[in-house]
């Protein structure tokens, strides 16, 4: 038996990467997931049937605009309609600009917030509103160690670092209620948008791994296993918290750097 069996979660930015493998992981613990992806085109379908024949619970595909206030408050009654109850949100739709703030233009600056913050922002809203109703919730918000450090990608950093406090607000204001905060700071994970960076570049690669304590980059499943202990009635006393994943990496600033 799961420690997450009967359980019913969102899943936003599902579709690959870290939203996948989180998804995956809820549903090998037995809770039911909402797959929410923002285009029908993508990998969704697949994440959902392979979930839904592996038999330990069962998962539908939502297509969401987290940019949407509209959007996300269907995505939330839709869930509730085919489940009965929301116990678990996880925010892990985000976009990222390799850019310095020289080379940001405003468009640039608002695209990342408004997906990676905004989008948070809006989920975590529509989300809280039902879990009240319960009395009880989980809210995981996807970060990084980039909203914790200087780093080189000024919007994402910024978004990043808006989400961590973001978080710290719902934990004060949504506590009394039986629900829990709390965010995941990733460090490097090789997932497919960062896979080019790192892999195709050996020099880059080996100054990446001898800067992390634990001389090894993430995986998808670190940061899922993290989702998994913070959904559980394992973390049932933490609230708030900022949880870096990374190895130690953040031990060391700019680990990208000699």
């Amino acid at each position: 038996m799961g420690i997450l069996k009967n359980k019913v979660a969102i899943v936003t930015g599902a579709a690959g990467g870290l939203g996948e493998a989180i998804a995956r992981a809820y549903a090998d613990e037995g809770a039911n997931v909402v797959v929410s992806v923002n285009n029908s085109k993508g990998n969704g379908e697949k994440i959902v049937d392979k979930i839904n024949k592996a038999g330990k619970s069962k998962a539908v595909l939502v297509v969401t605009d987290v940019t949407s206030e509209d959007s996300v408050a269907s995505t939330v009654e839709k869930t509730v309609q085919r489940f009965g109850k929301l116990d678990i949100l996880v925010n892990c739709s985000g976009i990222i600009m390799r850019k310095s703030l020289l080379d940001h233009s405003l468009e640039d600056w608002e695209k990342v917030m408004s997906v990676d913050l905004t989008g948070t922002f809006l989920t975590g809203k529509y989300a809280a509103k039902q879990m009240i109703k319960q009395n009880s919730g989980k809210i995981i918000n996807v970060a990084s160690i980039a909203g914790l450090i200087g780093y080189d990608y000024v919007s994402y950093s910024a978004s990043k670092a808006g989400v961590i406090n973001l978080t710290r607000t719902m934990a004060s204001e949504l506590g009394p209620y039986g629900i829990n905060v709390n965010s995941i700071c990733p460090g490097l994970v090789i997932t497919n948008i960062n896979r080019a960076v790192v892999e195709g570049n050996k020099e880059l690669y080996d100054k990446s791994v001898k800067k992390i304590p634990s001389r090894k980059l993430g995986l998808p499943i670190d940061i899922a296993q993290s989702a998994v202990f913070l959904a559980s009635e394992k973390s049932n006393y933490i609230n708030g918290v900022a949880l870096t994943v990374d190895g130690g990496a953040i031990c060391h600033f700019n680990y990208y750097g000699d």
